[in-house]
């Protein structure tokens, strides 16, 4: 089991193997599973994230893409079939999802930084490391997300990123072992 999440008495959960969702109440256990020629589904069976969002859409973040299934349906959609901005998500292995308290998708990726999508307007922002800024994201393997209580996001890298978006900046916790 690589991610669970809960919506309900759904229990999602994501495994190498595909996604499940288990009906707590109804006692029933539903698959899904990447086929490579169907956009409906999932783009790989390694489901590394999962997330439910305030609409209770569910993300699920794999080894090579990003897919959701909007409330209600029963198919997912892969994001880069969705995204009107020309967000190329396939390859890259999603780590972590969050939904911070503008509705907006962050979506951290092994290798390719962090997207965050604005899904009024359809338009994904990159946020990867840059060398010459130090506010950037301070790794582009990002690992894992967290919103604190006061909006603040909070970016698992090889560090720990505060990220305040009053300010639209970063600030690295550096990892200092004691000798």
């Amino acid at each position: 089991i690589l991610s669970m999440a809960r919506d309900n008495s759904l229990i999602w959960i994501g495994t190498v193997n595909g996604l499940y969702a288990c009906d707590q109440e109804r006692k029933t256990l539903l698959y899904y599973q990447s086929k490579s020629d169907d956009n409906q589904t999932l783009p790989d069976n390694q489901v590394t994230s999962i997330l439910v969002d305030r609409n209770r859409n569910i993300w699920a973040g794999t080894e090579n893409g990003l897919a959701m299934m909007k409330a209600g349906s029963n198919s997912f959609s892969r994001i880069s079939e969705l995204a009107s901005s020309g967000f190329q998500v396939s390859d890259n292995t999603i780590k972590a999802l969050l939904e911070d308290d503008r509705g907006y998708i962050w979506v951290g990726t092994f290798g390719d930084g962090l997207y965050i999508l604005n899904r009024e307007s359809g338009k994904f922002v990159h946020l990867m490391y840059d060398y010459n800024n130090p506010y950037s994201l301070s790794n582009n393997e990002v690992l894992s997300l967290y919103m604190d209580f006061s909006g603040i996001i909070w970016v698992g890298t090889n560090g720990l990123d505060k990220y305040n978006p009053k300010k639209e900046k970063f600030m690295l916790f550096d990892y200092v072992p004691y000798t």
